[in-house]
């Protein structure tokens, strides 16, 4: 199994802390990554690294991103506006 790193970053992105992860594929490593993220809430962002190859980044507010496909307000945001 390939073995990858986890680095966990605060808000200046400066790595806090460290975990070596098998992982079963990039997928696997990317889930729990995630999931270990969401389990150390001191941590704004996670780094996958496959050696000294930066390969995955992640901050805590992903979710929110990700779930977001429409804005609420296309004012707001400059949405072309509905022609009348």
């Amino acid at each position: 199994m390939p073995l990858y790193r986890c680095h966990f970053l605060n808000a200046r992105d400066h790595v806090e802390a460290h975990e070596e992860i098998d992982a079963g594929s990039l997928i696997d490593a990317i889930e729990r990554a995630n999931m270990m993220l969401d389990h150390r809430g001191q941590h704004e962002a996670v780094e996958i690294w496959d050696g000294n190859r930066w390969i995955y980044r992640a901050r805590r507010d992903r979710k929110l991103l990700a779930k977001s496909t429409t804005w609420p307000d296309n004012e707001q945001h400059g949405a072309p506006e509905k022609a009348a």
